[in-house]
């Protein structure tokens, strides 16, 4: 006899908490922010969603296809020498007391994906320059120098910030993670040197390339969520107010919704969770989106609604599902900031999305053993997958397969106490089966909670014969 997994009903809840960080927008300066809420147009390029000039825009190499947007987030297979996104500044004007751009700050809101060199950023226009910015396959950042591993773990966001400033008559690069310095005085150099930038006087506009390398070797790929550029050098108080990373993205959001609850990409969410926010501390009520499709979500609003507005001018910041989530669905969210008299107006919020629970999860802390077991087909066999193919049909290999002489048994112990949803069983399926009959027929199931003391389970089928095939 051949069984498969079983199967159980489980309640996970995954909740995120954290101080709520905000920053004001650089004045003063030049400086643009980016947060990909759309995709690259026709041209290659995507403007910046904040910026000192109007004409500030990220443009993609149009002869990369390792780079495209996807639920507001950049999405790189792999960097390398055509695989670059270059950042024009527009009104990139020299500092520092040379002719190039020697103190700025570059924020990312980044997440590597692959045990690699990882090229964070390149000082020469259209990626002809080598990287200046690294992360290594062990998560340490730097060039030439490196800080210790772990700043920028596999799969994990994290908001790496580089500011390029002048510190004991040396022109040096600290480097932040989620608001705390990791790296205090990367590679002393002089006024313009190499990891200066381009002005508008030596380009159409101010240029650099980030997440990439003019090295032939492709890397590693990465995420990319929202990308800054400040011409200046920010203290260590003004990226400790940055904070962590956020998906709300990095200058001027703190008249937004945050910290939702689940938090965004969780998964195995409790298909009745409500879902919940940190209000923005102007907002009278609340505007909430939920659906299936994150061009949904994120283009709907109240004059095209585009059925995932489920709640308009609510008060509470808690938005009750009701029976509206299926399991096993992804599902997007976004929740608009409505301000009171006079003006009301409406403040766009961010896409988040959340993984709502399977209906059963499949057990695998089992042991199995049996009466009796030909040496061949031994009981391990019922839960090790074996004869088991894609399509969770099975073999007619008995080597696959559990048998031994009658009568016999065979008991499955668990790592604790389930809640059983499904028990599938193949039954023996050797090619003689339909002469010989060696599978199962007629079968008592019987469970117990301590070994001592079991119960039959009523109104067990008879199983049916296999086909052999």
């Amino acid at each position: 006899m051949k069984t498969g997994l079983l199967y159980l009903e489980l309640v996970l809840s995954v909740l995120w908490a954290g101080a709520a960080y905000g920053s004001s927008e650089p004045q003063g300066v030049p400086w643009g922010e980016w947060r990909f809420a759309d995709d690259f147009d026709p041209a290659h390029e995507t403007a910046a969603d904040k910026s000192s000039d109007p004409d500030s825009l990220i443009r993609r190499n149009p002869a990369s296809a390792a780079i495209r947007v996807s639920a507001g987030k950049v999405i790189f297979t792999q960097t390398g020498p055509d695989d670059f996104l270059r950042v024009d500044v527009d009104d990139l004007a020299e500092n520092g007391g040379g002719g190039y751009v020697n103190e700025y700050t570059m924020i990312f809101d980044v997440k590597a994906m692959g045990a690699d060199w990882l090229p964070i950023y390149n000082t020469g226009y259209n990626n002809y320059n080598a990287a200046d910015f690294w992360a290594a396959a062990d998560g340490s950042v730097g060039s030439g120098s490196y800080s210790a591993p772990g700043v920028l773990p596999l799969e994990t966001w994290v908001r790496l910030v580089v500011v390029r400033r002048l510190e004991g008559g040396s022109w040096v690069r600290d480097v932040y993670a989620d608001g705390a310095k990791v790296f205090d005085n990367l590679g002393a150099e002089v006024l313009d040197d190499n990891s200066s930038l381009y002005t508008n006087a030596q380009q159409n506009e101010g240029q650099f390339t980030i997440l990439s390398d003019a090295d032939a070797t492709p890397y590693a790929g990465c995420e990319l969520d929202n990308f800054a550029f400040v011409a200046a050098a920010l203290s260590d108080e003004e990226i400790a107010d940055l904070g962590a990373y956020r998906t709300q993205g990095i200058f001027g959001v703190m008249g937004l919704a945050s910290e939702p609850v689940p938090a965004d990409e969780a998964t195995d969410v409790p298909h009745d969770r409500d879902l919940s926010w940190i209000p923005a501390e102007t907002a009278r009520t609340h505007d909430v989106y939920l659906g299936t499709a994150w061009d949904d979500v994120n283009d709907a609003d109240r004059a095209d609604p585009r059925g995932v507005l489920v709640s308009q001018d609510q008060a509470d910041a808690v938005y009750d599902v009701g029976d509206l989530l299926e399991y096993g669905r992804t599902y997007y969210w976004r929740i608009d900031e409505v301000n009171g008299a006079p003006d009301y107006t409406i403040f766009k919020g961010d896409v988040w999305s959340f993984t709502v629970e399977p209906y059963a999860y499949p057990i695998t802390s089992l042991t199995v053993k049996a009466l009796s077991e030909q040496p061949t087909s031994p009981a391990i066999r019922t839960i090790d997958g074996s004869g088991l193919d894609e399509f969770d049909q099975h073999g007619v290999d008995l080597k696959t397969m559990w048998g031994g002489d009658l009568p016999n048994w065979i008991q499955y112990t668990f790592d604790k106490e389930y809640v059983l949803d499904d028990l599938r069983v193949w039954n023996a399926n050797s090619i003689v089966e339909s002469w010989m009959g060696l599978g199962a027929k007629d079968v008592t199931v019987e469970y117990s909670t301590d070994g001592q003391t079991w119960t039959a389970i009523e109104n067990v089928p008879q199983f049916a014969q296999e086909t052999g095939t």
